[in-house]
C-alpha cells in the first residue's frame, strides 16, 4: 500500500495552466467516484484551490501511472499541458505526507502561513469521507494534518507579516494606492475571498465602497453589512471608470473584464489618476491584456508571493511551524510503518499457531475431536506468549524509523513477502 500525492501548483504550473484544472469543490466527488469506477484508485481526496489541484490517493488495480487521474481530468477538460516541462508533481508516502502537511498548514501557500487553505483542505476530507472515498489511511493522513495546522495557527506570529489573502491585498494596496480612505473601490464577487477582502478594507474606512454580484439580494445583504452600495450587475460599466481600486474574486468560469470594455470606459480618465486592478480569481476575472492600457495598475493572484515570500520564510514562526510539520511527520510515518507491516503480524501469528497447533496434534491424546477446541487455545495462547516481546520489540523499532532490516530477516526467515519491499 502506498500513499500518492499528484498534483499542479503554483510552484509547477502558472496561472494560465492551473485555471484550465481548476473545479468547485461540489465536483470533486464526482471525479473521485469516477477514478474509483475505472479503478485508478482505491481511496482518494481531491483539493483544488486558486493555487493548487491536488489528487491525495491510493493506487487502483487499473492504475499504470500516477499522473493517470489528473490526466483524466484535463481529458475532461480538453485541454492539454504544454510539453518539453512535467507540470504535474508526483510524491510518494513519507514526501507525499509531508507535503500534505506542508498545504495544510499553509508553508506551502501563495501567501505563507496563511489560514484560508486549511479549511479548504477540510472541505476536501469531507467531501471524500461523504463519497465514502476517503479510506483508513487517508483519513488518519487528513486527520494529523488538520491537526498540525491547529497546532501551527495557535503559535504566536508578528503582526508584520499578513497571514491571509485579504490582508495580503490590503498590503498591496497600501503600496500602490496613495491614500486608501480617500479612494472609491469596487468589488466584485462576494465569496470567501471577496469578503476577506472587505473585511480588511473596511479597517480604512474607505470614501466610497461598491458592492456588486451576480445574486441581488445577496449584494444588497452584503453591501448592508459592510458599508458599501450594492450595484446591479448591468451597472457595472458605468462604475469601472469611477473608481480607484477593482478588485474580482468571482466564481465565473469566464472572463468578467476584458480590454476592450475597459479601455471604451475608462476613455474621460485622466491618466495621472491611475486605477489599480486587482484579480483574485481562479479561472481569471480579468484579460490579462488590461495591463497594457495606459493608467492601469493590473495584478493577478500569482503576484501576490512576492510581497512577503522570502521575508517571512525566516521568521521564528516559520521555523516553529516547520517543526510541527517534522514532528506530526516523523508520527504518521511510525505509524503508517506499522500498519504495513500487518500483514506480516498476522502471517507469523499463524505460522506459529499452525507450528504449534501441528506439535500438539501429533500427540495421541490430544488427537481427537473432543480436544480440537482446545487444541486451538492452546495454540493461540502459546503463540502470544512466544511471540509477545519479539513482535513487541519490532514494532517500537519500526515505530523509530528503523525497521527496515528486521523486516527483511524476518520475511527471509519464515518465507513471507517483505511489506516495505517497495519503499
Amino acid at each position: 500500500m502506498k500513499i500518492i500525492s499528484a498534483g499542479i501548483n503554483h510552484h509547477s504550473a502558472s496561472l494560465d495552466i492551473r485555471e484550465k484544472l481548476n473545479f468547485s469543490s461540489g465536483r470533486s466527488a464526482e471525479f473521485l467516484a469516477d477514478f474509483q469506477d475505472k479503478g485508478l484508485i482505491e481511496t482518494g481526496v481531491l483539493l483544488s484551490t486558486c493555487a493548487r489541484t491536488e489528487l491525495y490517493f491510493t493506487a487502483g488495480k487499473n492504475l499504470t501511472k500516477p499522473q493517470q487521474p489528473l490526466l483524466e481530468l484535463c481529458w475532461e477538460r480538453n485541454f492539454q499541458f504544454p510539453t518539453r516541462k512535467n507540470f504535474i508533481q508526483i510524491k510518494n508516502n513519507s514526501d507525499a505526507v509531508e507535503h500534505l502537511l506542508r498545504v495544510t498548514t499553509g508553508l506551502d501557500s501563495l501567501i505563507l502561513g496563511e489560514t484560508e487553505i486549511t479549511g479548504q483542505v477540510k472541505e476536501a476530507y469531507n467531501t471524500a469521507r461523504n463519497a465514502e472515498t476517503c479510506g483508513r489511511y487517508l483519513h488518519r493522513l487528513f486527520q494529523t494534518a488538520l491537526r498540525a495546522a491547529s497546532d501551527v495557527h495557535s503559535l504566536p506570529r508578528s503582526q508584520a507579516y499578513p497571514h491571509s489573502i485579504g490582508e495580503t491585498t490590503v498590503q498591496l494596496v497600501q503600496n500602490e494606492l496613495n491614500n486608501i480612505a480617500d479612494s472609491a473601490i469596487l468589488v466584485l464577487g462576494l465569496g470567501r475571498v471577496g469578503k476577506l477582502c472587505l473585511s480588511n478594507l473596511l479597517e480604512y474606512d474607505p470614501d466610497r465602497l461598491y458592492i456588486t454580484g451576480r445574486e441581488r439580494q445577496l449584494t444588497e445583504r452584503k453591501a448592508q453589512k459592510f458599508g458599501g452600495r450594492a450595484l446591479d450587475y448591468s451597472q457595472l460599466n458605468r462604475y469601472l471608470g469611477r473608481s480607484d481600486l477593482i478588485i474580482t474574486a468571482t466564481s465565473s468560469p469566464n472572463l468578467i473584464l476584458r480590454k476592450k470594455q475597459l479601455e471604451q470606459t475608462l476613455d474621460n480618465r485622466r491618466l495621472d489618476e491611475p486605477l489599480l486592478i486587482i484579480d483574485l480569481a481562479v479561472p481569471r476575472d480579468v484579460e490579462p491584456e488590461v495591463g497594457e492600457l495606459p493608467g492601469v495598475n493590473f495584478f493577478n493572484v500569482d503576484q501576490l508571493k512576492n510581497i512577503n515570500y522570502q521575508e517571512f520564510s525566516q521568521t521564528d514562526f516559520y521555523q516553529q511551524a516547520r517543526s510541527v510539520v517534522d514532528n506530526e511527520k516523523q508520527k504518521f510515518d511510525a505509524w503508517l510503518k506499522t500498519q504495513r507491516a500487518a500483514p506480516l503480524f498476522k502471517q507469523l501469528k499463524h505460522y506459529f499457531q499452525e507450528q504449534s497447533r501441528q506439535v500438539l496434534a501429533a500427540n495421541e491424546d490430544l488427537d481427537s475431536p473432543q480436544n480440537e477446541e482446545n487444541l486451538e487455545k492452546i495454540s493461540v495462547k502459546l503463540t502470544e506468549k512466544l511471540l509477545n516481546r519479539p513482535l513487541r520489540n519490532y514494532r517500537h523499532q519500526l515505530q523509530a524509523g528503523d525497521g527496515r532490516q528486521s523486516t527483511e530477516v524476518l520475511s527471509q526467515l519464515f518465507e513471507l513477502p517483505n511489506p516495505l519491499a517497495e519503499d
